[in-house]
């Protein structure tokens, strides 16, 4: 793993800049590029779909096995703006539920794309839809109060006075 600075001061980054920095460092071997939708220390949201090109182009020619892929820690981003992890060129977006979905906090969500799912082996089986992944007990228990309290949360979003509240440059 490598950590990399996309810029030298939040002030005065560029979208051209940080996608040029991002190409820069990829190498053949890189496999994941991982950015955050918002920088909680600067505020600094990144180019997202800028960064997705570069990662698309610097895949070109790579066989399925062989790609790098975008990660994107979306917690900043799920439920603040409408925004997806497709429409943004990502290949997978994480994010807690606990910021501006206001949901639990211990919960979060995985989007991935599905060219994607190939690459993926799952470690657990998912509570919504099994299969995939060989079931074990990692200890501990289902939270059942962050299962019910989620699509609740979700429910809240989906009103339209909240809905029009969360547009993009909000």
């Amino acid at each position: 793993m490598r950590l990399v600075s996309w810029f030298d001061d939040p002030a005065t980054a560029t979208a051209e800049g940080i996608a040029a920095a991002v190409g820069e460092a990829i190498r053949p071997t890189t496999r994941v590029v991982g950015i955050t939708w918002v920088q909680s220390s600067t505020g600094l949201r990144m180019p997202v779909r800028a960064v997705a090109e570069v990662v698309r182009r610097a895949n070109e020619g790579r066989s399925p096995g062989d790609r790098c892929l975008l990660v994107v820690d979306g917690v900043h981003l799920l439920a603040a703006v409408d925004e997806d992890g497709a429409g943004l060129g990502a290949d997978v977006v994480v994010a807690g539920t606990h910021k501006w979905l206001f949901g639990p906090r211990g919960t979060g969500l995985i989007w991935v794309a599905p060219h994607v799912l190939e690459q993926l082996r799952p470690t657990f089986v998912s509570f919504i839809a099994g299969g995939g992944a060989v079931p074990l007990s990692p200890g501990g228990f289902l939270a059942f109060e962050h299962a019910f309290a989620l699509p609740v949360a979700v429910a809240l979003h989906e009103q339209p006075r909240t809905a029009s509240g969360c547009r993009p440059g909000w």
